[in-house]
């Protein structure tokens, strides 16, 4: 049975999404994300690993989530490459909110700008966030400027 989710679902990105509810059900690479009860209740060897596991939501959807902030945006299940029985963690914005590039910006190490333009700060994957969590610290004004975000100093 399909889980009622309320029509006052904002697709307003804040911060690293803790809060998001919206129905995004697709990532930064196009794939569809996955139903979170379907992959609890199978098993997902993410899903179901380490003491973190009962922090995902076990609801009848396939909508972007970040539990607990959990991750450094949302995030969903899908397949890996095309294949049903293997999954993936991918996520489902590239940047945090706009809200995230307010305040005092600036750039604490060289070659910040040269990295956003080259894509540094865009998050896709589990296997890039560490990556792109190091480039979102040390140059918070570049990859702000790179997102669609006005920024607010």
């Amino acid at each position: 049975m399909a889980q009622c989710v309320p029509d006052t679902a904002s697709e307003e990105l804040r911060g690293n999404g803790a809060s998001y509810h919206g129905k995004r059900a697709k990532t930064v690479s196009g794939k569809i994300c996955r139903n979170w009860k379907k992959e609890i209740n199978a098993g997902s060897v993410f899903l179901q690993s380490g003491k973190e596991a009962n922090k995902f939501p076990y609801e009848n959807h396939n909508f972007c989530r970040n539990p607990n902030g959990l991750m450094p945006l949302p995030f969903c299940v899908v397949d890996r490459t095309g294949k049903k029985i293997e999954t993936d963690i991918e996520f489902c914005f590239s940047h945090p909110g706009c809200d995230y590039c307010s305040g005092s910006l600036k750039d604490v190490r060289e070659g910040c700008k040269e990295a956003a333009e080259k894509g540094f700060c865009n998050y896709s994957d589990l296997k890039t966030a560490e990556n792109r969590i190091y480039w979102w610290t040390n140059c918070k004004k570049s990859c702000c400027e790179t997102t669609k975000c006005s920024l607010q100093e």
